[in-house]
């Protein structure tokens, strides 16, 4: 019997709006209400977050799921259905060198990473949230390094703190203004329309004649949220459990050099496998 990818474990973060337009791709058909909807007629209804599902009854039916941890297991039944249709199991999986990890591609991923709220770096209003490696890839590793670009606003409880969403953020040091803020675009976009072309995106913020997308850049993004080292602590925070996350993300970026592979991607969703004595605060600043 195959294992359900959302099942089990704590859900750190979700993006509810690329579940919705999944589960309407996918022809998904799930029930799951935010406060009370009614049905007239036969006609097929959206029920607003996270519902993406059509809702049919004769006469006038009133449906009703006001209770938080019925609402958790609706979203984590459609979380199943959409994976399930995605591939499950069939999905590539980044730590086992799988082909099929491209641009606009699905993955999966298994790894100790670390959180946190990043900047671009000439300009500190424009953040977001970054998921990358808690122990930086190693030069000519056979297995690629991950940096995940995500929203604040996707953080689930107990993991968002307002400490977090407040946060300055942090810088990479790489200058790679254009790719970072071209990486919260593309999920944005990613968002709306998992099946958008990528490489029409340009960035309304600098010279469109510059490829966002440059290899060297992404490099040293990576290399600046991801360095640990005597003279060079953690950027941002590791989980208090310290346990690995899994989850399955989309591919925004795979950047390849002479020795290394860097897959920048936009999660679907993350899960830690937690105690559940160790649920609770995460978020920790960094001094740098």
């Amino acid at each position: 019997m195959r294992r359900r990818l959302s099942a089990g474990g704590d859900l750190v973060y979700l993006s509810e709006r690329k579940l919705r337009q999944l589960a309407l791709d996918l022809k998904v058909r799930t029930g799951s209400f935010d406060g009370k909807i009614v049905v007239g007629g036969e006609a097929g209804l959206d029920a607003g977050v996270p519902s993406v599902g059509q809702v049919s009854a004769k006469g006038s039916v009133q449906a009703s799921y006001s209770d938080p941890a019925a609402r958790q297991k609706a979203v984590a039944r459609q979380l199943d259905a959409v994976v399930a249709k995605l591939g499950g199991d069939r999905i590539p999986n980044l730590e086992s060198g799988d082909d099929g990890i491209r641009e606009g591609k699905w993955f999966r991923f298994h790894r100790q990473l670390r959180f946190g709220i990043g900047h671009a770096d000439a300009i500190p209003d424009f953040k977001a949230l970054i998921v990358v490696d808690e122990q930086p890839m190693s030069i000519n590793s056979s297995t690629p390094g991950l940096l995940m670009n995500g929203s604040v606003a996707h953080v689930l409880d107990p993991y968002a703190t307002e400490e977090m969403r407040s946060a300055p953020g942090s810088r990479s040091g790489s200058s790679s203004d254009h790719l970072f803020i071209w990486l919260d675009e593309a999920r944005r976009v990613l968002e709306e329309d998992p099946g958008a072309d990528l490489g029409r995106l340009g960035s309304r913020y600098f010279d469109e004649n510059l490829p966002p997308r440059n290899t060297n850049r992404a490099m040293e993004m990576y290399g600046g949220f991801a360095r640990e080292g005597p003279a060079d602590p953690p950027v941002f925070p590791r989980l208090l459990n310290g346990g690995p996350c899994e989850g399955v993300a989309q591919v925004s970026f795979v950047a390849v050099n002479t020795t290394d592979t860097l897959v920048m991607a936009s999660p679907l969703f993350i899960r830690v496998r937690a105690l559940p004595e160790s649920r609770g605060r995460w978020w920790r600043r960094s001094s740098l």
